[in-house]
């Protein structure tokens, strides 16, 4: 039997290959830590996290803070240490539910972190939020 995270993080760049990103990296580890891929979409460098269960249950913890600055310092890391042309950089999370028998429901958070030009402190209260994109599907794997 194969591990989850490993099978995850294959579901995830075969689900964001056909999606017209190109993988740069996977499981990127430096002294500051991990992220499960790093790949160009659209212009962008996207790293990406990847959270899975077993069964029914989809992922729902929220990145701690921590949890943000880690990956936010292994991108810095990457940056610093590879030649990529200047371009924006996003951070996603990709959830995944493996429901046993080949079959995967994956839900893709891009720019999960966010990025408003405005900080939420300074928008009016009634203003809308940005929103976020989000891509979910049902997955053969």
């Amino acid at each position: 039997m194969t591990d989850i995270r490993q099978d995850a993080t294959r579901i995830a760049r075969s689900y964001l290959e056909g999606q017209g990103a190109q993988v740069m990296e996977q499981d990127y580890t430096c002294e500051a830590g991990c992220v499960d891929l790093v790949f160009m979409e659209d212009g962008e460098m996207a790293f990406c996290t990847v959270k899975a269960r077993q069964g029914l249950a989809m992922p729902e913890e929220d990145m701690t803070q921590k949890a943000r600055s880690q990956m936010e310092t292994v991108a810095a890391h990457y940056l610093a240490n590879h030649d990529v042309p200047s371009c924006r950089v996003r951070f996603d999370v990709v959830k995944l539910s493996l429901l046993g028998e080949g079959k995967a429901f994956l839900c893709h958070h891009r720019d999960a972190f966010g990025s408003p030009s405005v900080p939420d402190a300074a928008r009016a209260a009634d203003a809308p939020k940005p929103a976020r994109h989000k891509r979910t599907r049902a997955y053969e794997r």
